[in-house]
């Protein structure tokens, strides 16, 4: 997936650490300061050439930023097992100035994850929309709700891209205005454990489209 399209107004950070790929490349390890990343792996998620990426990789570990390791593998194609050398990077938890940058980048996260929520208003046709469980660190059996109609492809697409760009899954709900109201109606447990989960209320026109209804 193409991380760097989405800073593509974000000029100040990247003008503060003086190119894309650096910045690009920042944001994949400092967001995922646990894992480890392959060079065509990174290529691949940064959408930069991999002759760019190495020449940044060599940069950072040269600075103290990133750590690079050896990895051996097992080739698992056919035929006879062999053995596969590989190199691997991941950030410098012990850097001087982890904390700051570290820092700095989860800020940068969150204006990442406003933009996908606005993506995904932009697509019309959304009574509610909230955010809970991974985003609020909350327990809730889903991390986004969205009242809409449900037979959309477009929001599931853009919801499967923002996984690949989290590198995690993200767990949703869909339901549609009259689903909604019948479930609230009841007392479903499932939409009350949402509902009374700490959350971000991106969008609510709940309570419009129930007078609309009702008028």
């Amino acid at each position: 997936m193409d991380y760097s399209s989405d800073w593509k107004q974000d000029l100040l950070l990247e003008n503060l650490f003086g190119s894309r790929t650096r910045f690009v490349l920042l944001y994949i390890f400092f967001t995922h300061p646990d894992k480890f990343f392959y060079v065509r792996e990174l290529t691949r998620m940064a959408d930069i050439q991999i002759h760019a990426v190495r020449r940044e990789l060599l940069n950072l570990v040269q600075v103290g930023i990133l750590e690079e390791s050896e990895s051996l593998k097992g080739d698992e194609g056919g035929g006879a097992v062999g053995i596969q050398e590989k190199r691997y990077f991941q950030v410098a938890k012990a850097f001087r100035l982890y904390p700051e940058l570290q820092g700095l980048f989860l800020k940068s996260q969150f204006f990442f994850r406003e933009q996908y929520f606005t993506k995904i208003l932009a697509l019309g046709g959304i009574d509610y929309f909230a955010a809970t469980g991974f985003f609020t660190d909350a327990e809730s059996p889903v991390d986004i709700l969205l009242v809409m109609d449900q037979s959309r492809t477009d929001i599931r697409s853009l919801l499967a891209e923002y996984e690949a760009k989290l590198g995690r899954s993200i767990r949703f709900s869909i339901f549609s205005p009259d689903e909604f109201r019948y479930r609230q109606g009841i007392g479903d447990k499932f939409l009350d454990s949402i509902l009374n989960a700490r959350k971000i209320v991106v969008w609510d026109r709940i309570r419009d489209v129930v007078a609309d209804t009702q008028a």
